[in-house]
């Protein structure tokens, strides 16, 4: 029985040694770290589809949205090159660019739609990405 728990013990310390030692080297996700995450063409194209299908876009607004995303992602994308997150100041002018310009594509239900979704998405907080302070 102390043979048993011996070994069991011996086990489990190698595996937490393995696993710390993965954790230490930056392996402890391969399979994350091989993907690869989609160009701005293609995450605009993927958004864009996913308006036309929400809010009934013709060509031209199709258009539209799709050059605001481009723009959008973009900007976003020449922020997190070093891995920064995108600072508050600069992360609200890009949204209120976007929102600006979806505003000029969309009619007026187009666009009470689509920010009704964003509320949807993101309950509680702000353009900044902080969460709204409770009363």
């Amino acid at each position: 029985m102390k043979k048993l728990i011996l070994t069991c013990a011996l086990l489990t310390s190698v595996t937490m040694f393995s696993y710390g030692q993965a954790l230490k080297n930056g392996s402890e996700n391969t399979v994350a770290t091989n993907r690869t995450a989609p160009s701005a063409e293609q995450a605009a194209t993927t958004r864009t589809k996913q308006y036309v299908k929400q809010l009934a876009l013709n060509e031209d607004q199709k258009k539209a949205v799709y050059e605001a995303e481009l723009e959008y992602i973009k900007a976003d994308q020449s922020f997190r090159v070093n891995g920064q997150d995108v600072p508050p100041g600069p992360a609200y002018q890009m949204m209120m660019t976007h929102d600006q310009k979806f505003k000029a594509a969309l009619t007026a239900d187009q666009y009470a739609k689509y920010d009704k979704s964003r509320a949807v998405a993101a309950p509680g907080m702000t353009p900044q990405g902080n969460a709204q302070p409770t009363h």
